[in-house]
């Protein structure tokens, strides 16, 4: 065996079980010499080469034949020129992680084997030196009982450890716990394992309870269970009052499932007499919700095919249907958009904070419109937007019509004050604007932050302009033109079938206005490494190869030369560069994410991707490349919040981020590991003086009334001394200050948002405690009511206006109709989901046997 041509992904092929295999076959071919074991590069699958003492040639000895008995008619062609050719020489045998010998079993006359046999059997053949067929082998392959292709089975694994069986071709699987089960399987059983684990007494209750939801029945169940009414109106119009008060004891006993199936019988023998107006008009309310939420037109509903399946449930419904698409606008749709919308506006002056409005300018079929979205801490509501027509890009215009907006949506929200105006950098001159307008007509003037998803992607844009990035980003986008041809995305399916290679995402391709593109490319280009090293070598590739031109022939072979080791190194580099940009784009697009996250998530960024430049990064990329990305981003990372001198370019930060971290009454968990680079004094009274600047009326005194109670809220001292379960962390030196800045990492940012519960536990801990206080009033409810989600709330309304409701096919439907049908879709979706959470959280609690909690 030349053990030189094991590949290095292939390192549980040992020597021990490739000698296994050739034992299996020597004593049928005494007088052949074994010379080589050619691997697939990136796979599991082997092809052994033989040939007859003296003979120069080399034959595939084993060849799998996807489990048929019939013979080979031809001897496949030699080593040397089937590497030449690019063909894979044989059939691919199956993988395998271990291989044990066993007794050859007999074949029945239609050439299947005993029933007894194991289950996962290759069917092998040698050939004698007349090239004939000798009789059938078979070798038994183990699967990997560790390596579950269902997740979700990893968890029952660890419950059993797993033993050599007794008879040839099985494994011992014995109970973990040591309650002396042990079973011998051919391959692994997840239902009499599972069975076992739920009902041995050994195993923790915390497990069984998991094991229990992860069946397909559980599951299912859990599903029915998020969609099922309670009360008599739909899913999505239920009041959160009646599900809550369906998880009551005595609700249950009231609404017993055969109580509630009677009921049903009842009302659907006698439906066909007793349906009246009122009855058909609550069924075509709920059909409408429905057409709403998936943002289908209206006239879906005046489909024959629709009516006629409608009036077979119903027989009594027919006189009742509309006969056009105004009658069910007029008597359906505005009254589920004031329903709704009057239910988002209920659930949002619920929440103690102040408002976010988001806008920025979205391109419709040639039109420009801007979106509005109002939001208070997790809760968000689409607006409304704006056509200028003629007064489009008038700053005075959109300034004026931003105003109206703004002051519609205080109105509508109880007259609470706005705390905020997030937009990207196009639209900030109208932002600060608007919010002078809002001072002078005597509100409190909002604080205008640029989006911090939009800033967070701003440096991974910025790297895309390097020559070594963009050579990375153009070679991904021939492998994804390559990988998207119908013939070659075909062969790809047929070797994932066959289980020839494992299933992997599609290639994806760079897009200027997608957000977080770099790392997308890069991470779905790695996953076909794999493919492509398959592909190359495998008959059906091969077949269409030939069919291609010269020219076509020439690029496919430069496509597959530069698949070099040294280039899937360059692309791997930069999936790990782009990888924290990733991460920090998930945070920033979190609804109820504090925006007191970010100063620590910048500085986390700014570690990990740093991590990444150096020796190793410069040898890949040529000497000098850590240097040029680090000179590129230093103008993004702003830690002091100021511009930096000589750059245009806009930073990440601003001056309002360091005082939300500063008044974050948790913030002292994170002190020795961040080092903030302006002083709490400096950045404090720059903001109490601009916050009661506007006022001329005892400024003076709110300002150091302020001052001094938040020194109280920083140091646990006066009225906050008793709030805090734990001390304030020991005072560390400033050289273990900046050392351990260095080491801050996304993962413990987000670990230390979620652990206070992100907005919710932040504003729990001042209603409970210091709801009355002067500064929590005037100052810190102003910051904790901002999110680090910002305007992406726009964004995501941006699609679906216009690939769904400003489509070419309703190019007749006017801005107000429009804005009505998106408003109450939204509303719509965001009701159903949270309900459909309220009512997973009810399930789960009671499934658990545990206290239901309800939020």
């Amino acid at each position: 065996i030349n053990v030189s041509l094991l590949h290095s992904s292939q390192e549980l092929f040992t020597i021990r079980q490739t000698l296994l295999i050739i034992s299996t076959f020597v004593k049928f071919e005494s007088d052949l010499k074994f010379s080589a074991m050619k691997f697939h590069p990136g796979t599991t699958h082997f092809v052994l080469f033989a040939a007859k003492n003296g003979d120069d040639g080399l034959d595939p000895f084993i060849s799998a034949s996807s489990g048929s008995s019939g013979a080979r008619k031809e001897p496949a062609e030699p080593l040397a020129k089937a590497a030449s050719r690019r063909k894979t020489p044989a059939k691919f045998l199956a993988p395998l992680s271990a291989v044990t010998p066993a007794t050859p079993g007999a074949a029945k006359s239609d050439g299947s084997t005993d029933s007894d046999s194991p289950a996962s059997v290759e069917h092998v053949m040698t050939m004698s030196s007349a090239g004939k067929p000798e009789p059938e082998v078979q070798v038994v392959q183990l699967q990997q009982p560790s390596k579950s292709r269902k997740p979700r089975d990893t968890l029952l694994r660890e419950q059993f450890n797993e033993l050599p069986g007794t008879k040839p071709g099985t494994i011992k699987f014995e109970c973990a716990h040591g309650c002396g089960y042990a079973r011998s399987w051919q391959r692994w059983n997840a239902f009499y394992a599972r069975n076992h684990s739920l009902e041995c007494d050994k195993v923790p209750q915390r497990t069984k309870l998991l094991l229990s939801q992860n069946t397909q029945r559980a599951r299912q169940e859990r599903r029915i269970a998020t969609m099922s009414s309670s009360s008599g109106s739909s899913a999505a119009r239920e009041s959160f009052g009646s599900i809550c008060e369906s998880a009551s004891a005595s609700f249950a006993a009231r609404n017993s499932k055969r109580k509630r199936q009677m009921n049903f019988d009842l009302t659907s023998a006698l439906e066909v007499a007793t349906l009246t107006k009122k009855d058909a008009e609550k069924i075509l309310k709920g059909e409408v919700e429905v057409t709403l939420q998936r943002k289908e037109p209206l006239s879906r509903l005046l489909d024959p095919a629709f009516q006629a399946n409608l009036i077979n449930r119903y027989p009594n419904i027919g006189k009742y249907l509309p006969s056009s698409v105004h009658t069910i606008y007029a008597n359906y749709v505005e009254e589920i958009d004031r329903e709704t919308l009057n239910e988002i506006v209920q659930l949002m002056l619920r929440e103690p904070g102040l408002i976010n409005v988001a806008f920025d300018g979205v391109t419709v079929n040639g039109k420009h419109k801007t979106i509005y979205c109002a939001s208070i801490g997790g809760f968000t509501m689409f607006f409304k937007w704006t056509d200028l027509k003629s007064n489009d890009h008038v700053s005075a215009e959109e300034v004026k019509s931003s105003v109206e907006i703004c002051n519609q949506i205080k109105a509508l929200l109880d007259n609470r004050e706005i705390a905020s105006l997030p937009v990207d950098n196009a639209s900030r001159y109208v932002a600060n604007e608007t919010a002078v307008s809002l001072v002078i007509a005597g509100g409190y003037g909002p604080i205008v932050l640029r989006d911090p998803a939009h800033c967070v992607d701003l440096p991974a844009k910025d790297m895309a302009g390097l020559s070594f990035v963009k050579e990375g980003v153009d070679w991904c986008s021939e492998i994804y033109k390559f990988l998207s041809k119908h013939r070659v995305g075909a062969i790809k399916n047929d070797m994932i079938l066959m289980d020839v290679i494992g299933p992997s995402e599609a290639a994806k391709n760079c897009s200027e206005t997608r957000m977080n593109d770099l790392h997308i490319v890069f991470d779905s280009t790695i996953a076909q490494r794999e493919c492509l090293s398959v592909m190359q070598n495998s008959d059906t590739f091969q077949e269409y190869y030939r069919s291609r031109p010269a020219s076509q022939k020439a690029k496919l072979d430069e496509l597959f030369d530069s698949c070099t080791r040294i280039q899937w190194a360059k692309i791997e580099a930069l999936k790990k560069l782009t990888a924290p940009f990733a991460d920090a784009h998930m945070m920033c697009s979190q609804r109820d994410m504090p925006i007191s996250t970010l100063l620590p998530l910048t500085q986390a960024l700014y570690n990990e991707v740093h991590s990444q430049l150096g020796a190793e990064f410069d040898q890949i990329f040529g000497a000098g490349s850590s240097k040029e990305v680090r000179d590129l981003l230093a103008p993004r990372f702003n830690f002091n919040g100021e511009h930096v001198p000589g750059s245009r370019k806009s930073p990440i930060l601003d001056p309002a981020h360091l005082t939300a971290f500063y008044v974050d009454p948790f913030n002292w968990e994170l002190r020795n590991e961040i080092k903030v680079m302006r002083t709490v004094k400096t950045v404090i009274g720059e903001t109490v003086e601009k916050i009661f600047g506007y006022s001329a009326e005892n400024s003076y005194f709110h300002r150091m009334k302020a001052v001094k109670e938040f020194e109280e809220l920083y140091s646990h001292t006066g009225g906050y001394r008793d709030l805090y379960d734990e001390p304030l962390p020991a005072a560390v030196s400033e050289e273990d200050l900046i050392e351990n800045t260095k080491k801050l990492t996304i993962k413990r940012v987000r670990e230390w948002a979620e652990k206070h519960d992100l907005m919710a536990g932040r504003f729990r801990f001042f209603e409970t405690y210091a709801r009355g206080s002067f500064l929590y009033q005037k100052v810190i409810k102003i910051f904790l009511s901002i999110r680090l989600a910002g305007s992406m709330d726009v964004e995501r309304i941006a699609k679906p206006l216009k690939h769904q409701i400003l489509t070419k096919e309703r190019n007749m439907l006017g801005d107000q109709k429009a804005t009505v049908l998106l408003r109450a879709s939204e509303n719509l979706k965001f009701l159903f989901e949270a309900k459909q959470a309220l009512r997973a959280s009810i399930h789960d609690s009671k499934v658990a046997g545990g206290v239901v909690v309800v939020d």
